[in-house]
């Protein structure tokens, strides 16, 4: 009941605050800034009271904060106009369709210069999290002149739900399809989708 009135307590908020939060969303996707791919949250000890079930009487205990509000960057990456899926990569485009991102299709054969991701360091994850054993992994960008066929994927970060592409898309962030093996990949790999960093469209 109580997950059930928090939840409730979300929309009514965002309800009677849509004009801000549309204001907000409108702004960060014009935002040029870097994109901060991982993150780490600051940490701090505080005491907190709390309601000892067995004596029925209030205690003060110490516990770790990781404060998200208060994140600081640990890998960024310049904002890319687009990312560029190769056809066979049909199964994350349905995926980023349902997360609500628009994703097009080229419809000729374009050669383009962007950059791609090559795997530097790999962990697979042997015990599972969430039911998937997750990759660890390092990527090194380079900038390529690459031939995209007809039907390639495009993804541009000039939509509402763009941020949900760099947080499923740049292999280092924390629920992207690599770390949650929604795509596997091994030390050495190419990935197969790419970084349009031009402002012209494809």
């Amino acid at each position: 009941m109580t997950t059930f009135l928090i939840a409730e307590s979300y929309l009514k908020s965002a309800y009677e605050n849509s004009a801000f939060i549309k204001e907000v969303i409108s702004e960060a996707i014009q935002n040029k800034h870097e994109a901060v791919v991982k993150s780490k949250r600051y940490v701090s000890k505080a005491q907190m009271k709390f309601i000892d079930l067995a004596t029925n009487e209030m205690i003060s205990e110490e516990v770790i904060l990781r404060n998200a509000l208060k994140s600081s960057a640990t890998l960024t990456r310049k904002r890319p106009t687009a990312y560029v899926l190769l056809p066979s990569q049909e199964k994350l485009v349905k995926r980023l369709r349902v997360l609500g991102l628009e994703v097009k299709e080229l419809n000729k054969e374009t050669s383009a210069e962007v950059e791609k991701y090559t795997v530097t360091k790999y962990h697979p994850n042997l015990n599972k999290y969430e039911g998937v054993h997750r990759q660890d992994l390092t990527t090194e960008t380079s900038t390529v002149q690459k031939e995209f066929a007809s039907g390639s994927y495009v993804v541009y970060m000039n939509q509402k739900n763009a941020n949900l592409a760099i947080e499923t898309l740049e292999p280092e962030a924390e629920n992207s399809f690599l770390s949650y093996n929604v795509l596997e990949t091994d030390l050495g790999e190419e990935l197969p989708y790419y970084r349009y960093l031009k402002q012209e469209k494809l």
